[in-house]
């Protein structure tokens, strides 16, 4: 952050250089992935049932779509004709403002596949309810997932009030909201979807950086590879010894 305002700063002419640039940063270890398997992610979507954000767990276990962009969905980015959502802004966590997705290829539209928008359809009922109680103190910004009076959801308390109590309630790990993005990547690629589709779905730039970020996936599709590739050539050389 510091290296990016001094170099505008250089560009402006405020400063000589850029002295950030003549800094060695130290290395910052890779935190470890955490993630939550299949039958997880399913207890996760029960033990939503009923409570009024139960839509925005379902969105995100079926997008992968990140926090900000989650928070940022709005009632008209949704196509019901094609079942689809599409990903135009990111909300900020400071100041609570709308702003453009993190890059271009950040753009883009997601089919979350019928329970998802089944789940949209059921919280859309919510919110009118909500918006009915609120009366006049409703703030109409258009978005999906919103407080009681319809302003945008502070992600810390999301994190507090709502997502750290399911997870106990449910039994399940103590992981971050953001854990469910990579849950959504890493369940997608397990089961053989091609990395390029992943990377679109998540609004990666390239496939290759997919794959680094969930490279702890890729064993495991290598030897799925390697038995489906070993069950081929054993027909084959069965067919041949056959004839």
């Amino acid at each position: 952050m510091l290296g990016r305002a001094l170099r505008e700063a250089e560009i402006a002419g405020f400063v000589a250089r850029n002295v950030a640039r003549l800094t060695r940063p130290p290395r910052v270890p890779q935190a470890e992935m955490r993630t939550l398997s299949a039958e997880e992610a399913r207890a996760l979507l029960r033990a939503v049932e009923g409570d009024r954000l139960a839509a925005l767990y379902a969105v995100a276990l079926a997008t992968g779509a990140r926090e900000g962009e989650l928070l940022g969905l709005k009632w008209d980015d949704v196509d019901w004709n094609a079942g689809a959502i599409r990903i135009q802004r990111t909300l900020l966590r400071t100041g609570y403002e709308l702003a453009e997705p993190k890059t271009a290829s950040s753009r883009r539209s997601i089919p979350p596949g019928a329970a998802a928008l089944d789940s949209l359809r059921r919280h859309r009922k919510i919110q009118a309810e909500e918006r009915i109680r609120a009366g006049t103190s409703w703030d109409d910004q258009g978005l999906i997932f919103t407080t009681a009076i319809g302003t945008p959801l502070d992600a810390g308390a999301l994190l507090r009030r709502t997502h750290y109590p399911l997870l106990k309630r449910a039994g399940l790990p103590r992981v971050n909201f953001h854990a469910l993005r990579h849950t959504a990547a890493t369940l997608l690629l397990a089961a053989g979807t091609h990395p390029r589709v992943v990377a679109e779905r998540l609004g990666h730039t390239t496939p290759s950086v997919t794959l680094s970020v969930y490279s702890h996936v890729t064993p495991t599709m290598q030897r799925e590879a390697t038995a489906t590739l070993d069950a081929v050539l054993r027909a084959k050389w069965a067919q041949k010894r056959a004839q």
